[in-house]
């Protein structure tokens, strides 16, 4: 059993190993939002952002009205860990409410999209199984994302705060925050 050390020389080498912990982490979630800006670009890049040179058109309004919501919230993913890894907290809180508008906005847009593909893919036999489980995945895929928003968003966290469950959310807001939202992308 390691013996406690008692003194100024503990007391510094903690807030340093702190102090580097919250560098990695701000540095590591801004990286992360760059990864999921690439992965998001790569995967939809032939089916939306490049269709025109792929010639593969998009079905309706809908999915360029999700497509550019979700493209913004990503963006505004980007902003938000780049300025707590600058040191620019103030910002970040007054740009919060946008990011979560703009989330509210990818769900209702996504469900609606969801929806227009499975009432116009509807069919009976295996297809329409498929169909109908491509849904299922969308719908669960939304539900999660939006109660990870909520819980990011301070709603969820505060009632947690008032109720003294979660550790941390006193001293200063959770250090889970940032990692929600990348986690919901």
């Amino acid at each position: 059993m390691a013996t406690k050390v008692i003194g100024d020389e503990a007391v510094a080498t903690a807030a340093m190993r702190r102090q580097r912990d919250r560098h990695f982490d701000k540095f590591f979630l801004s990286g992360m939002a760059v990864v999921i800006l690439a992965s998001v670009f790569v995967g939809f890049a032939r089916s939306y952002y490049l269709a025109g040179l792929f010639k593969a058109p998009l079905p309706n309004l809908l999915v360029h009205v999700h497509g550019a919501v979700f493209s913004c919230w990503i963006l505004v993913l980007i902003v938000q860990t780049s300025l707590v890894s600058v040191g620019r907290v103030d910002v970040h809180r007054r740009l919060g409410m946008l990011g979560f508008d703009l989330a509210c906005l990818v769900v209702v847009s996504g469900l609606l999209v969801a929806t227009d593909w499975q009432v116009r893919h509807f069919a009976a036999g295996e297809a329409g199984v498929k169909a109908r489980a491509f849904y299922t995945v969308t719908l669960s895929t939304m539900l999660a994302f939006s109660t990870l928003i909520y819980f990011d968003s301070g709603c969820g966290l505060c009632a947690l705060a008032r109720s003294r469950q979660v550790v941390g959310i006193a001293h200063g807001g959770p250090p889970m925050h940032h990692s929600i939202a990348v986690i919901a992308a």
